[in-house]
């Protein structure tokens, strides 16, 4: 099974909590062009290039920042890159302590270089399924978002060979990693990541079957404005 990425940010326990630079507030989160290298000319946004720690427990290999957000170290990205060598981008983020020192240990945020959908969602109860619409001419004309989010099944064949992604459309945004690559991390790293099994199941993934109001919505935008996110 692969597995979601659901980075709890209550965790403060066990994890180190932070102040996210003023700069940074509108960060690569927030964009609907997941899985593209990041622009910020292009976004208009900025990617937090540092963050303060507001307490003094220990840092790990991963951080929980940001809902959304994959912090790792270098250690951690070695591991994603001999899974996926040269596939993904890996973003500076300086680590201030306290007092406004920064740490000797380097850390990045991870922004998957695969986005597509993959999530089964024409078997579960309507009511569970709820669409979004957007008005505006953009990449993203319509959203779905799912109420019992972890009844939803991958489609294997759409997965397969894939280690790290993002899923678009459906969920947009939310991380994903193969249980290949979620093992390896986590056995090979101090990381308290909550990693959610998650169903396969045995079927080609079909846009008109999965994201027909996505399509429908398309369809009523000029040609040359409608995205081509679906055509992975």
């Amino acid at each position: 099974m692969a597995y979601y990425f659901k980075n709890a940010l209550s965790n403060v326990a066990r994890n180190a909590n932070f102040r996210i630079c003023e700069e940074g507030k509108e960060s690569i989160l927030a964009l609907p062009d997941w899985g593209r290298p990041f622009d910020p000319e292009k976004n208009g946004r900025l990617v937090p290039n540092w963050v303060q720690q507001e307490d003094r427990l220990p840092l790990r290999d991963s951080l929980s920042i940001s809902m959304r957000m994959m912090v790792v170290t270098r250690k951690v990205v070695d591991i994603i890159e001999t899974f996926e060598p040269g596939v993904h981008e890996f973003l500076p983020l300086e680590i201030r302590d306290r007092a406004g020192h920064t740490f000797d240990v380097s850390y990045f945020i991870v922004n998957p270089q695969q986005a597509f959908c993959a999530l089964m969602i024409n078997g579960l109860r309507p009511r569970d399924v709820k669409w979004k619409f957007s008005n505006v001419y953009g990449p993203m004309p319509a959203m779905c978002r799912i109420k019992r989010f972890r009844m939803a099944p991958l489609s294997r064949p759409r997965i397969a060979g894939r280690h790290l992604w993002r899923s678009e459309v459906i969920e947009p945004g939310e991380i994903f990693l193969s249980n290949e690559l979620g093992d390896a991390i986590r056995n090979g790293a101090d990381v308290d990541w909550t990693l959610e099994p998650r169903e396969e199941l045995d079927r080609e993934w079909v846009a008109s079957e999965q994201v027909q109001p996505f399509l429908d919505r398309q369809a009523a935008f000029p040609a040359n404005l409608r995205t081509n996110i679906l055509s992975e």
